[in-house]
C-alpha cells in the first residue's frame, strides 16, 4: 500500500492536485515556477507559528469563549439596507398615511432603505470577499484558466453567435462581455498564490457598486459601466453562461475541445463558477437589473443542464420571479421609472419571459403558478433593436394585446407571442384546477 504523499508547498497553498514530482512537479512547471515548488521536510506536522497565541486553556466555560470571540470580532449591525419594491399594502405605506411629519417626511421613509451607507457596503464587501465562496470561485476560475484558453473560450462564443443564435435576454450585451471577460482573463497573471483571490475579491467590490443612469442614457453609457474595467460577476457570468450555451449547440470545436468528456469538463467548470459567482452577486443584496438578466440566464443553463423537471430549475425560476416582485417590475414599469427607453425595454422583456416561462412550466410540471395577471401590470416589450446604432425603435401601431404582421422573427418578437400564449395560458389553467379545488363561497361555508 503507497503512504500518502505531501503536495508541495505552491500548491498547498492553492488547495489543488499536485502529482508530487521531483524536483518539480507538472503544475509549477507549466507557471513556472519551479524555484518555488519546493516540498516540506515534515509536511504533516502542523507547525506553529512564533509568537502565536497558546492554546486556549480547557478550564474556560463556553460562555467566556463565546465573550472574547464577541470582543474581538463585534457583530456589528444595522439597519436593513435593500427592503425592494413596497406595494400599497406594505408597512411603510400605511405608516406614511397616518405621518405627522408631513409628505416629505413621508417619501423620506419610502426611499431611506434603498440607500446603503458607504461604511457598511465596504464592510459588507470585505466579509463576502474574504469568504468560502470567493476562495472556492477563486480555484475554480483558475483552474478553468489553466485547463482551457480562454481566447479560445471568446472564439467559442463568436462562433455561435454566427450562426445567428444568441441568448434571449442578454442579447444586446452578451459580446461587450464577452470581449471583456476576455480581457480581464487573458491578462498577466502573477505567480502569487493569492492573485485569483484578488481578483475576485476586485469583482465583488465592483458588483457592490450600484448602476447608475438617467433618461437620457445611452445603452453605450450603461455597458461601460459593467464591461472593460469596471467589469463584474455579473459579466463574468453572462460570458460563462454563453460559454455553456454554446458547448451544448455546438459539439465539435477543437480549439477547446474534441471529446464529449473534454466537452463536459468544459460545461462542469463553467457551471460551478456561475453557480458560485451568483450566489455572491445575491449575498452581496445589490440587486439590480444586470444581476436579474444573470439570473434568468442562469435558469436556462440550469434548465438545459439538470432538465425542467430538476428541483434545481424550479428553484432558480423562483429565484428571478422574487427578483422581478423585489425591483417592483409586476408593476406600471413606464409610469413609476425614470429609466432610459432601453432600460425599460429590458424591463418588460425580463418580465414577459418570466411570465411565460412561468406558465410554460407550471403546465409541465404540473404545478400551480408562481405569477398571476392578477396580482401585475401585464406588459411586454413593444421594441425592436437596430444593432448597428443601438437604438431601441418603437413598433407602430403595437399596443399590449396586439401583433404587428410586418414585425420580423427576433428574440423580441418570439418574446411577445409566448407572452400573449401565456396570458391565454393561465386562464386555461385556472379553469383546469377550478374543478379540483372547492370555490372560494364553499370555503367561506366551512368558516361559517
Amino acid at each position: 500500500m503507497l503512504s500518502r504523499q505531501a503536495a508541495c508547498d505552491p500548491c498547498r497553498q492553492a488547495k489543488v492536485a499536485c502529482d508530487h514530482g521531483h524536483p518539480v512537479c507538472r503544475r509549477c512547471q507549466r507557471r513556472s515556477r519551479a524555484s518555488q515548488c519546493v516540498y516540506r521536510a515534515s509536511p504533516f506536522r502542523r507547525a506553529r507559528v512564533e509568537g502565536s497565541p497558546a492554546e486556549e486553556p480547557l478550564s474556560r466555560s463556553p460562555l467566556q469563549r463565546e465573550e472574547q470571540s464577541a470582543n474581538v470580532n463585534p457583530l456589528r449591525r444595522g439597519r436593513y439596507p435593500n427592503p425592494g419594491h413596497l406595494g400599497s399594502s406594505s408597512h411603510v405605506a400605511l405608516f406614511d398615511q397616518i405621518s405627522s411629519e408631513g409628505p416629505a417626511a413621508a417619501e423620506a421613509v419610502s426611499t431611506a432603505g434603498f440607500a446603503r451607507p458607504v461604511q457598511m457596503q465596504d464592510e459588507l464587501t470585505e466579509s463576502i470577499g474574504s469568504g468560502i465562496s470567493c476562495m472556492h470561485l477563486a480555484q475554480t476560475l483558475e483552474v478553468l484558466v489553466e485547463e482551457f484558453e480562454v481566447a479560445s473560450l471568446t472564439g467559442l462564443v463568436k462562433f455561435w453567435l454566427a450562426k445567428g443564435v444568441n441568448l434571449a435576454l442578454a442579447e444586446p450585451i452578451v459580446l461587450p462581455c464577452a470581449e471583456s471577460a476576455e480581457q480581464f482573463l487573458a491578462q498577466r497573471r502573477s505567480p502569487d498564490s493569492n492573485y485569483y483571490n484578488s481578483i475576485i475579491q476586485d469583482l465583488v467590490k465592483n458588483s457592490a457598486s450600484p448602476l447608475a443612469f438617467a433618461k437620457t442614457s445611452t445603452l453605450s453609457d450603461y455597458k461601460h459601466q459593467f464591461c472593460g474595467q469596471n467589469i463584474r460577476l455579473e459579466t463574468l457570468g453572462i460570458f460563462l453562461v454563453t460559454v455553456i450555451r454554446a458547448s451544448i449547440d455546438i459539439p465539435f470545436f477543437p480549439p477547446l475541445y474534441v471529446t464529449e468528456a473534454e466537452r463536459h469538463r468544459l460545461r462542469q467548470l463553467g457551471t460551478a463558477i456561475i453557480n458560485c459567482a451568483l450566489e455572491l452577486c445575491l449575498s452581496i443584496d445589490c440587486l439590480n437589473d444586470l444581476q436579474l438578466i444573470f439570473q434568468y440566464e442562469h435558469w436556462i443553463v440550469m434548465s438545459y443542464v439538470h432538465g425542467d423537471q430538476s428541483f434545481c430549475a424550479w428553484r432558480k425560476l423562483g429565484d428571478v420571479i422574487a427578483s422581478i416582485y423585489a425591483l417592483g417590475y409586476h408593476e406600471n414599469i413606464e409610469a413609476k421609472s425614470n429609466a432610459p427607453p432601453f432600460l425599460t425595454d429590458l424591463r418588460k422583456t425580463v418580465f414577459a419571459r418570466a411570465f411565460s416561462g412561468d406558465k410554460n412550466i407550471a403546465i409541465f410540471l404540473g404545478r400551480p403558478p408562481r405569477m398571476s395577471k392578477k396580482f401585475a401590470y401585464f406588459q411586454i416589450p413593444l421594441a425592436r433593436v437596430n444593432s448597428e446604432s443601438e437604438e431601441f425603435l418603437q413598433d407602430h401601431d403595437v399596443t399590449a394585446q396586439a401583433w404587428d404582421p410586418a414585425s420580423k422573427m427576433s428574440y423580441r418578437s418570439e418574446t411577445r407571442w409566448s407572452a400573449l400564449c401565456a396570458f391565454i395560458k393561465e386562464d386555461i389553467l385556472e379553469l383546469l384546477y377550478s374543478s379540483v379545488y372547492p370555490p372560494a363561497e364553499t370555503l367561506w361555508t366551512y368558516v361559517a
